[in-house]
């Protein structure tokens, strides 16, 4: 059972829609920075902490219900680990007020703000519990090993247990802290660890079955979907098994489930901000870990949707940042030729910028290096044979750009300039091998190499009346006790693909088709 305070506060601590373990710790962590506020969650809470809130003592959390919050009484509202307006419900009415000050504490890239605090404290870290913890360090609070508990446990979610890119130094340092007070690893593995159900199971299998992957700037990025009748708790961590067992650099899993299509967007690649993509469909959340949840649209219809924004954001011609080679493999002006030429072999190139300080004053050629040494001239200085003419390029140059001097002007390698530093380069070998990549950028499978059939369980149960699809069952079954395939043909195979079942719907049987009939018959 929650607890609850017994006077509505005049500092009210919240934080977003569908309150995760970050999100509560960080909320509690501010009860200890404002000693006389209370905690009001706006909605629903996640699966785990809400299994935790039942079945686990609580009693250090000072949690206000909604519906007895005065909202005249307040005056400070303190918002935790979420900085978007539409992510705390009724509260966000108090924005509005002047009489209200807002103090926000976030960790969520700082374009996602879209509340004007009064107040801001922001660090770039993987769990928001973390830059809370450092606050009561830093003002000498002392927490219970309880507390402690409960905060790592924020930490360790919002982290992957430390195996997320978004995790920093800092959350390793503020979960030191939390075990010198005393938190209780067991508690925090057993609660924090996830249970799968099985229809979990089913599920991961629709996934690992309907994924496919696209490659765009180099980076593969794979999309699975799935259905189910119901809405089905903790998907997204469905999104880390699957990202786990085929080491995906990037996933999204996209559900149909009741009446709403959810979207779990994962990434292991600095490039690639899934955030930013599920914010253009009206979610939000990191760049490593975003979702977003979709009504009045289909399943097809949010895969469109998904695939349509990536290429937008991804899709388009690729910047010189992306593509180049970093860092610059170069030598001084005074480096003797011999040594040059060793470098050049030794890594097996044919061109080396002569840097100074950082700026590129000319480029040598390994043509011009031998030509020079077979005439005795080794020991000579790099700069009396590099040459000073040639182009550079700007990280935010386009590919368009880098083919144009490369195969137009024919200068084979492009240092890559920005104020004044060469920062890149780019080689003819590099472009011919960006340019096979775009060629060949069909998406593929995760089952590729076997068998493959197209799962349309999800489409069906999609377009198809109920009607229909419980002739369908009926049929299977009948055709799997004879022990044959049953088929359907006609005009109908179509269908579903294009628009809801208006055609004519055939039945065939693969073996004893006779059997089929009379056992359907017999059944209507």
């Amino acid at each position: 059972m929650t607890p609850a305070i017994s006077d509505s506060p005049a500092t009210v601590i919240t934080t977003h829609l569908n309150a995760d373990f970050d999100a509560m710790a960080s909320a509690m962590a501010a009860t200890r920075l404002y000693p006389d506020s209370g905690i009001v969650l706006p909605g629903s809470q996640e699966k785990e902490l809400r299994n935790f809130l039942h079945d686990y003592d609580h009693s250090f959390l000072k949690i206000l219900r909604l519906k007895e919050l005065d909202f005249a009484k307040v005056r400070t509202l303190v918002i935790v680990d979420t900085s978007q307006k539409n992510r705390i419900g009724p509260l966000a009415a108090l924005l509005d007020n002047k009489d209200v000050e807002v103090h926000l504490y976030d960790h969520h890239p700082r374009s996602e703000m879209e509340i004007k605090a009064d107040r801001t404290w922001y660090r770039p870290v993987g769990a928001n519990t973390t830059l809370m913890i450092d606050l009561l360090r830093k003002r000498d609070i002392d927490i219970t090993p309880e507390e402690a508990t409960f905060m790592a446990m924020g930490i360790y979610e919002d982290t992957g247990s430390f195996t997320f890119t978004s995790t920093a130094p800092d959350d390793l340092s503020a979960t030191a802290w939390l075990l010198e007070k005393k938190a209780d690893l067991r508690k925090i593995s057993e609660v924090i660890g996830h249970r799968f159900t099985p229809e979990h199971i089913g599920l991961l299998n629709d996934l690992l079955k309907t994924a496919v992957t696209y490659t765009m700037r180099g980076i593969p990025i794979t999309v699975a979907k799935t259905s189910s009748p119901g809405y089905v708790e903790d998907f997204a961590v469905l999104a880390h098994e699957l990202m786990d067992m085929e080491k995906l650099p990037v996933i999204f899993t996209i559900a149909l489930m009741a009446e709403q299509v959810v979207i779990v967007g994962r990434s292991r690649e600095e490039k690639i901000d899934v955030g930013e993509i599920l914010k253009a469909l009206g979610g939000g959340g990191h760049p490593m870990a975003a979702s977003v949840s979709l009504r009045g649209m289909t399943l097809a219809e949010a895969e469109e949707h998904l695939i349509n924004e990536l290429h937008r954001q991804l899709g388009m011609e690729p910047r010189v940042r992306d593509i180049m080679s970093h860092p610059v493999l170069a030598v001084l002006p005074s480096t003797p030729l011999s040594d040059v030429h060793d470098q050049l072999t030794r890594y097996g190139i044919t061109v080396l910028p002569i840097v100074q300080e950082g700026e590129v004053l000319g480029l040598i050629s390994r043509r011009t290096v031998e030509k020079a040494i077979y005439h005795g001239l080794k020991d000579l200085p790099a700069r009396e044979y590099m040459t000073t003419e040639f182009e550079v390029i700007s990280p935010e140059d386009t590919l368009s750009r880098v083919q144009e001097l490369i195969v137009t002007r024919r200068q084979r390698f492009l240092p890559v300039v920005e104020k004044g530093k060469v920062i890149g380069v780019i080689t003819r070998t590099d472009l011919l091998q960006i340019l096979t990549e775009d060629s060949a950028r069909q998406p593929e499978t995760l089952l590729s190499g076997k068998e493959q059939r197209k799962n349309v369980v999800s489409l069906m149960k999609e377009k198809l009346p109920g009607e229909i699809l419980a002739i369908l069952r009926n049929a299977g079954n009948i055709a799997e006790k004879k022990g044959f395939s049953g088929l359907c043909s006609g005009r109908f195979c179509k269908g579903p693909v294009a628009q809801k079942a208006k055609s004519g719907l055939g039945l065939r049987g693969r073996g004893r088709r006779n059997h089929l009939c009379q056992g359907f018959c017999q059944t209507l």
